[in-house]
């Protein structure tokens, strides 16, 4: 056995139960700490249909609810493929 096993073996089970409940919230705190760390956009690019060229046009598209659907340009599909 381990030293620490060792000294776990000796504790009463309500005091491994503590110990361990520490160790869980240590970890709790630490999963938590790391959630809220800020992130850093880098980069964005839009390409859809609508009129939308960035981000700030696909944020007013989103805004006022439009709905963006067009028909694929017909330069974009080879005919002999779809039938």
């Amino acid at each position: 056995m381990t030293d620490a096993a060792d000294r776990a073996g000796k504790l009463s089970p309500l005091k491994q139960a503590y110990l361990a409940l520490e160790a869980l919230q240590a970890r709790y705190e630490r999963l938590e700490a790391a959630r809220d760390e800020p992130i850093a956009i880098v980069g964005v690019g839009c390409r859809l249909p609508g009129g939308v060229d960035g981000p700030g046009a696909y944020w007013r598209l989103l805004a006022e609810g439009r709905d963006a659907v067009v028909d694929a340009p017909p330069e974009r599909w080879d005919p002999a493929l779809y039938d």
